[in-house]
């Protein structure tokens, strides 16, 4: 997606120096997720989710752990999950999407299964328009 942003970025009329400026920050900004999703090298990836009861709980790679509640925005696919979890403390959402790769087939099947028909706010499963413990 950063690299599709890059190119369309290049494609608009604008001054030389702020697309250097907007270039090196998308640039950076995909730097960043590659690390901390792909790799998983920075503090704040997360290592391992762990069903507890409607909740998950994550534990990132520096060993802090909290548990967030999955939202109605999240889509669940049988390709992919874009999981978007509230914080219980703060009710901020953190998003991640998780590949099947990611995961032991097993452990991917629970996480689709286990969103497919977690009721959330309304009483609605969490399904995406596609149909169909993360430990790293």
């Amino acid at each position: 997606m950063h690299g599709l942003g890059l190119g369309v970025l290049w494609s608009v009329a604008l001054p030389g120096w702020l697309l250097a400026l907007l270039g090196v920050a998308l640039l950076f900004s995909g730097a960043l997720h590659l690390l901390r999703d792909v790799f998983r090298k920075l503090p704040g990836s997360w290592q391992e989710i762990v069903w507890q009861g409607e909740q998950l709980q994550v534990t990132q790679r520096d060993g802090r752990q909290w548990l967030g509640t999955p939202v109605s925005g999240s889509v669940v696919c049988r390709h992919f999950v874009a999981l978007g979890l509230r914080l219980e403390m703060t009710q901020r959402v953190r998003w991640r999407v998780i590949f099947p790769d990611a995961l032991e087939p097993e452990e991917f099947r629970r996480l689709l299964v286990g969103l497919m028909f977690l009721p959330v706010s309304q009483g609605q499963s969490i399904v995406g328009a596609a149909s169909g413990k993360v430990s790293g």
